[in-house]
């Protein structure tokens, strides 16, 4: 398997993976998706948005999309990971530890001195991220508004 640095674009261009992460990642409240692409190149073009995808050959079977930006009240650079998705077939191979790790990777070079991840209670995620080094700092609640 092979991880590479890709646009966000060519991660919801891809139909079948896209779905998939769509309906494993979906909330209670989590609205349906609607990929605003104009919006995710922005974001790239601006050096706020980082996506890693990892490929089986040339397939792409899984993603990780990261957000850097400043915290006001600490004056550092953080980066909260939007995303993080692998096809089921492909998860036993420590291919999540090796997406994260070039996240990691790439973030600490922008001067990044946090990563936050949110994961819905009891998902997969939420099952595999003390196994990656994160440790349950806070809960995020939602509430619709519309």
């Amino acid at each position: 398997m092979d991880i590479r640095v890709v646009k966000t674009i060519d991660v919801v261009d891809r139909d079948d993976l896209f779905k998939e992460y769509a309906k494993e990642s979906k909330g209670k409240l989590t609205p349906d998706v609607n990929v605003n692409k104009e919006q995710y190149l922005k974001l790239e073009e601006a050096g706020l948005l980082d996506t890693i995808g990892l490929y089986d050959n040339d397939n792409l079977v899984g993603f990780i999309s990261a957000y850097t930006y400043m915290m006001p009240h600490y004056t550092s650079l953080a980066t909260s990971i939007e995303s993080y998705f692998i096809l089921k077939e492909y998860r036993k191979f420590g291919a999540g530890k090796k997406l994260l790790d070039k996240l990691i990777e790439i973030v600490n070079k922008k001067g990044s001195t946090m990563l936050f991840m949110s994961a819905g209670i009891g998902s997969n995620l939420d099952k595999v991220a003390k196994s990656f080094g994160f440790i349950a700092t806070n809960i995020v609640y939602s509430k619709k508004i519309v």
